[in-house]
């Protein structure tokens, strides 16, 4: 499977970058707790969730977040940690302590970076 992150606009090639970058992506699902007959907002612990990210995103760790259009998932792209510490940070958010969300990661190669556009459509 391949990847594309699209609409970032103009791309820096691996050539200009000081050191490729190992970032991790990861994928947050409905876990285990999740109540089919609730919307996502309403999921217990959701809010402090999101403040879960908000804060790493401060922190610097995120690169990317966001939801695919289904908002079946949510991507984040997170920068700066090792796996166990990525993955130990994840851990701590209350939506997967307990069980609402689970979360995949797989280690990635960031080999171009661009900036975001406005780009009409």
């Amino acid at each position: 499977m391949i990847c594309l992150i699209v609409g970032m606009g103009p791309l820096t090639s691996s050539a200009h970058l000081k050191k490729r970058t190992v970032s991790y992506s990861v994928q947050f699902a409905k876990g285990p707790q999740w109540e089919a007959e609730k919307p996502f907002k309403k999921q217990k612990n959701i809010g402090d969730h999101i403040f879960f990210l908000k804060d790493l995103y401060h922190q610097k760790f995120v690169l990317l977040a966001g939801s695919y259009k289904d908002q079946s998932e949510t991507v984040l792209i997170l920068q700066g940690l090792s796996l166990d510490d990525a993955k130990s940070k994840l851990n701590q958010s209350p939506a997967i302590k307990n069980g609402v969300l689970k979360y995949s990661i797989r280690e990635i190669m960031v080999t171009m970076v661009g900036e975001p556009q406005d780009h009409k459509h």
